[in-house]
C-alpha cells in the first residue's frame, strides 16, 4: 500500500516448520524504515507525521496496518492483507 503517508507491505517466508510474516511500515520520501512489526508479536505502534500506525497479524486473518488519529483513536484507513503472506 503506498500513501503520501507511509509505505506500507506485508510479506513473509517459508522456513521447513512455519511460516513468519512481517509488516513494514517505510517513509516514502527515503524509503527508510520507520518501524516493522513480525508475526506473532501483539501490540507495537509508532507516532509519524501525526498519526499513530499500528500493525497486527494473526495467524488466519493475515496482516493489517492502520493509520489512527493520535487523539482520538479513529481510523483513518486500514489496509490488510488477503491472507498470511507467504
Amino acid at each position: 500500500m503506498v500513501s503520501t503517508d507511509v509505505v506500507a507491505m506485508a510479506y513473509g517466508q517459508s522456513s521447513d516448520d512455519h511460516v513468519t510474516a512481517r509488516v513494514d511500515v517505510l517513509d516514502p520520501a527515503t524509503g527508510r524504515e520507520l518501524w516493522h512489526r513480525d508475526f506473532g508479536q501483539r501490540g507495537g505502534a509508532t507516532v509519524f507525521r501525526d498519526a499513530t500506525y499500528a500493525a497486527a497479524c494473526t495467524g488466519s486473518g493475515g496482516c493489517a496496518v492502520t493509520r489512527r488519529h493520535p487523539r482520538t483513536g479513529q481510523a483513518r484507513w486500514t489496509v490488510r492483507t488477503a491472507g498470511r503472506p507467504r
